[in-house]
């Protein structure tokens, strides 16, 4: 009898982590539908209308007023930055509305799509750039386990020009062994403490291209700054518990 209750609720178990693997899914799914109507709904260079190409100049003009004003507010800001100290950050918003110089920086960032992650060290210049474009990220203080994670699930390298994943440690020691930097706990090592050689290990990784979040991009919160409900800026310690369910 005893077999029988804990049979039923095993299967009972499995049907329900199945059922909830399958809404994942499905979301993805329609989140990528919905991604692709947007996309072909946009009219194409053929059938550009004055009227859109003046909403699209406007649009322009308007990303560009409030990059300015961002950039005037940050030059009168005097706050002392904290140092030396190493920053996760996460791309949350695609182009809709980002001028030319953002686009800049988050390329410069290593960040060229949504859910896009890298690591900065934190300095002065660093936090200027960071924050022309904290409309569209969101970032924070990782910790070693986040860093770890990261590494080893989700790190990949430039290896001549190409996108490779680090599966291996030979793939580490082949090209930063010089610097004697040749396992994977090595680049965690070298990111933790922001080793002489970081620079270096920046340049060789690649962004970290993570998940969606399970419940997705909230439109209404996305456009609002994390500390007054919204999605993006910093986090700090709490980036740790939205990195790993994107993982």
């Amino acid at each position: 009898m005893d077999q029988q209750v804990e049979k039923k609720y095993i299967a009972a178990d499995i049907l329900r982590k199945r059922k909830k693997d399958i809404e994942r899914i499905q979301h993805k799914v329609n989140t990528k539908i919905q991604r692709i109507k947007e996309r072909n709904a946009k009219p194409t260079a053929e059938h550009l209308t004055p009227e859109f190409l003046v909403q699209n100049y406007r649009a322009q003009q308007t990303a560009y007023s409030n990059f300015k004003k961002r950039s005037l507010k940050i030059a009168r800001d005097t706050t002392e930055v904290q140092k030396d100290k190493i920053v996760v950050v996460v791309r949350i918003r695609g182009v809709k509305d980002i001028s030319a110089e953002q686009t800049k920086i988050l390329r410069l960032f290593k960040l060229p799509t949504i859910n896009s992650a890298t690591f900065i060290k934190m300095n002065t210049a660093n936090l200027r750039r960071l924050k022309r474009v904290e409309n569209y990220v969101t970032y924070g203080y990782p910790s070693r386990k986040v860093i770890s994670e990261l590494i080893y699930k989700r790190a990949h390298a430039k290896i001549n020009g190409k996108r490779v994943h680090l599966d291996n440690n030979k793939k580490v020691e082949d090209n930063l062994g010089n610097l004697g930097i040749i396992c994977l706990e090595d680049l965690v090592n070298e990111i933790v403490g922001l080793g002489p050689n970081f620079e270096a290990v920046q340049k060789f990784l690649w962004s970290f291209k993570l998940t969606t979040k399970s419940d997705g991009w909230d439109q209404k919160k996305i456009v609002k700054p994390y500390n007054n409900g919204g999605e993006w800026g910093n986090r700090e310690e709490k980036i740790n518990d939205l990195v790993l369910s994107m993982i």
